[in-house]
């Protein structure tokens, strides 16, 4: 049943998905209004550059209309795994003791919680 009706349907919620994407400007930090930036959801400087291969790794990516539902594509590592999130300050923030140092899995950690 690959009809014109389910291509005009697919490219509907792909237009719709994209839209909603591009509309994310504002960072999600509480009480921030600044304009939010391309975030990691993984690592940069851990997971990611453990997975990468000459600057890409691979994504899965979701197509509900098409043959295969979930399928992997390969992604330059700047890009995957990101979304418009935070902004600069606050990633900055949030992340530096992630992605600036060494992680030390021993002593992973939420940016809330502080050693003494």
């Amino acid at each position: 049943m690959n009809s014109q009706f389910q291509i005009q349907v697919a490219k509907a919620w792909q237009n719709a998905k994209l839209t909603a994407i591009d509309q994310i400007n504002t960072c999600f930090y509480p009480d921030c209004n600044k304009p939010s930036i391309n975030s990691h959801i993984l690592q940069k400087n851990g997971i990611l550059s453990e997975l990468e291969e000459n600057g890409h790794v691979m994504q899965m990516e979701i197509n509900p209309f098409g043959d295969n539902i979930h399928f992997f594509k390969r992604t330059g590592i700047n890009k995957a795994f990101s979304f418009k999130c935070f902004c600069s300050h606050h990633d900055i923030e949030l992340f530096d003791s992630i992605e600036k140092k060494e992680i030390n899995f021993s002593i992973y950690r939420n940016y809330r919680y502080r050693e003494n």
